[in-house]
């Protein structure tokens, strides 16, 4: 499917284009200090083998990797910015 969708030429341009600072989710100026104590907001997560990227960094990273690399790509990092561990990968997970 990653791949389907990187050869999509609009929609890898929409995905580069995004900025992963201004996701909807990111605290703004006026948010409380410490109101994000875990990350949460900014799209962090910490599954105890440090920190992934938001979702969007994430597929950012493995857009770019696809379009540089002449190996195949691993897809770790985007699997954390989902809160998956290695077992959800062999789950199915049907779009509801």
């Amino acid at each position: 499917l990653l791949q389907s969708l990187f050869h999509i030429g609009e929609f890898r341009r929409i995905v580069y284009s995004l900025n992963c600072e201004d996701t909807p989710d990111s605290p703004g100026k006026d948010d409380a200090i410490g109101s994000d104590p875990k990350g949460v907001l900014r799209g962090i997560v910490d599954d105890g083998e440090g920190k992934a990227p938001s979702l969007i960094q994430a597929l950012q990273n493995v857009f770019y990797r696809l379009q540089t690399a002449d190996q195949a790509v691993n897809c770790r990092e985007l699997m954390k910015s989902f809160g998956w561990d290695t077992m959800d990968a062999f789950t199915q997970h049907d779009a509801q």
